[in-house]
């Protein structure tokens, strides 16, 4: 396992909230619960469904590579899930040896299929039972704390930044098409989690649910299948996304969420969503991710950012009001440059 997939896994392991700088990434693997109902309990719990999900992704993913006829890659996701089971077989002490063998012998028997293929659709009933081990094991380990709206809120917070964070290196190395894959495989289990948690609520057609829904297709915009676009667009769009969705994850239900690694430079691409959203006449949706863009990252107390605020201010009036498309448009264009100015200064 690289250095850098170490790091990326040690986030998406831990839902202690990491100050994400260069070199201050605490590693952590799930450790056993110890006092149920305690915040490390639930901490603990949450680390090992990040960790589950990120094996079902990653199956997610070998079973899309399979079906474009893409058999090494859909090996080396499977390798990806072999490793992160590697790193959580320990939780829960000898008790839970056997839910972790079973769940190894699921994801050795998709390998060999893989390897061996013998007929259609082996590799997906073999990996459907790696994904009922998951869900046992985390039955078993998380018991009734998996229906808290913040537990999954939490899994999936994590899982998006998680993404945001390997999506990142891809971009950055030459090193192939795997760091991408490994970020689309977050991505979809994270997709999954979050429909699931959507059914818990009286209400989730509103305004935040549907922010929520609307910067996870912004991620799937970045990360549309398995191989990457031949263009992929630049890193902090796809953090400010994973950022803000986290943001209202916790809002709503109690999350645990990450901080943002560069402030400033996230504005912009949420403001362009914002302006997206409200051109589609989603105004009440435009409007939450103004106000969390106002909330959460602005604005530094500088006479750049005094100015930034009171330009936001001015965006948020006429979003209310019913502003002009263009109009909206010429303030987003604005806010961008404060933005950029700002964090010069």
């Amino acid at each position: 396992m690289s250095n850098a997939r170490s790091a990326v896994l040690a986030l998406c392991l831990s839902a202690a909230l990491f100050s994400c700088g260069p070199g201050t990434l605490v590693p952590s693997v799930p450790e056993p619960p110890r006092s149920a109902g305690s915040r490390a309990d639930f901490d603990a719990k949450v680390s090992l469904g990040v960790a589950l999900a990120r094996v079902r992704g990653q199956s997610l993913v070998s079973i899309e590579l399979d079906q474009r006829r893409q058999p090494a890659e859909a090996l080396l996701a499977l390798a990806r899930a072999r490793d992160d089971l590697q790193l959580i077989e320990d939780f829960g002490g000898a008790n839970a040896q056997p839910d972790f063998v079973q769940l190894g012998r699921a994801i050795d028997d998709a390998i060999g299929r893989l390897r061996r293929p013998d007929k259609s659709g082996a590799l997906t009933e073999a990996l459907a039972v790696a994904g009922r081990a998951t869900l046992g094991i985390e039955a078993q380990f998380v018991g009734e704390t998996s229906g808290r709206p913040a537990y999954r809120a939490s899994v999936v917070s994590l899982l998006v930044w998680g993404a945001a964070t390997q999506y990142d290196l891809a971009v950055a190395s030459d090193a192939g098409p795997e760091s991408y894959r490994e970020a689309y495989g977050l991505l979809r289990e994270a997709q999954n989690i979050h429909e699931g948690l959507a059914t818990l609520f009286e209400e989730n057609a509103n305004d935040h649910a549907r922010a929520a829904d609307i910067l996870l297709a912004a991620m799937f915009g970045a990360m549309p299948s398995s191989d990457p676009p031949p263009d992929l667009p630049p890193p902090d769009e796809v953090a400010a996304a994973a950022y803000m969705l986290g943001v209202l994850l916790a809002d709503d239900h109690g999350a645990v969420s990450l901080p943002p690694r560069n402030r400033l430079a996230y504005i912009t691409p949420l403001l362009e969503e914002a302006l997206g959203t409200y051109e589609s006449g989603e105004a009440g949706v435009a409007d939450v991710l103004l106000q969390k863009v106002r909330e959460s990252l602005c604005c530094p107390q500088t006479t750049a950012g005094d100015v930034l605020d009171i330009e936001l201010a001015r965006l948020s009036t006429a979003i209310r009001a019913g502003a002009a498309d263009h109009d909206i448009a010429a303030l987003v264009e604005e806010g961008s440059a404060l933005a950029a100015e700002a964090a010069e200064n």
